[in-house]
């Protein structure tokens, strides 16, 4: 190394200087700065956009399994449910062969998740048939609720907010709800489930379907832990969320054919 030095020493020094006179040039002269700052800006931009695509290379055959495994599941349901491609949507058929629910495949754009109210942003809005208050969902859990709607895109309240809740059920249990208690990104928390439910680690947890914003029997997750506090008739119940919202890149929100019909009967039932 101190011979590599010593042969190329006319060279370093010859660098040296020039970064030394570079420098004392940008200092002194606007000019020389002003350009100095843009093309740096530029050297800079070009780069992270380099890394950026680098990355979502590296993530693309995970994203890419992730999606070939929902066709397959689609395939698999072909009786009940079917494909359109040119929208990026499918719709699914109750027993009586009626439309249902429609799911539009949305790209995650940002998502948070260490704040206690997180968001999620998606790459569609109105112009895609996307309304405040549809449900969004992933390929493995729920992700939230629709909140706000631009024509491209929209504004997701995550599960990890302090005021989104979920109607899920475990085995026999009526409606029950799950919230999130602001901590982890990987655990929710329902505290209404009565005791007399016999339950045990790792039962599945599932979407109720007492509401528009999720189909009934979806996955949330599995009983992480649970235990009743003294005098009480509710387990305090830890649920290990499905959906890893950390890695999420592609989410379905959920329009309801039949909500508006049935928000309409609502509507006469309170003006009675």
């Amino acid at each position: 190394l101190f011979q590599f030095f010593i042969k190329y020493f006319q060279f370093f020094l010859f660098l040296f200087l020039e970064i030394i006179s570079i420098s004392w040039i940008v200092k002194e002269s606007s000019f020389h700065q002003s350009a100095y700052i843009n093309s740096s800006n530029q050297i800079v931009g070009s780069a992270l956009n380099y890394y950026y695509g680098f990355t979502s290379y590296i993530h693309l055959k995970k994203v890419n399994d992730s999606l070939v495994a929902e066709n397959a599941l689609l395939k698999s349901h072909e009786e009940y449910s079917y494909l359109l491609s040119k929208d990026s949507s499918k719709f699914v058929l109750d027993s009586n062969k009626k439309l249902a629910y429609q799911y539009i495949v949305a790209k995650v754009i940002s998502n948070q998740t260490t704040n206690i109210n997180n968001y999620l942003l998606i790459d569609k809005g109105s112009k895609s048939g996307i309304k405040p208050n549809m449900g969004v969902i992933c390929d493995h859990g729920v992700v939230g609720i629709v909140k706000d709607v631009s024509e491209n895109f929209s504004l997701i309240i995550s599960v990890l907010h302090s005021k989104s809740k979920v109607g899920v059920r475990v085995k026999e249990s009526n409606f029950v709800s799950m919230v999130w208690d602001g901590y982890d990104a990987t655990i929710s928390s329902i505290t209404d489930l009565p005791k007399h439910v016999k339950i045990k680690k790792n039962d599945t947890v599932y979407t109720s379907g007492q509401s528009w914003f999720y189909p009934a029997n979806l996955m949330v997750g599995k009983i992480d832990d649970y235990g009743l506090k003294n005098g009480s008739n509710f387990y305090q119940v830890k649920v290990k969320l499905s959906t890893n919202f950390q890695a999420l890149s592609y989410v379905y929100v959920v329009n309801s054919v039949l909500r508006a019909e049935s928000d309409s009967l609502t509507v006469k039932l309170h003006d009675e």
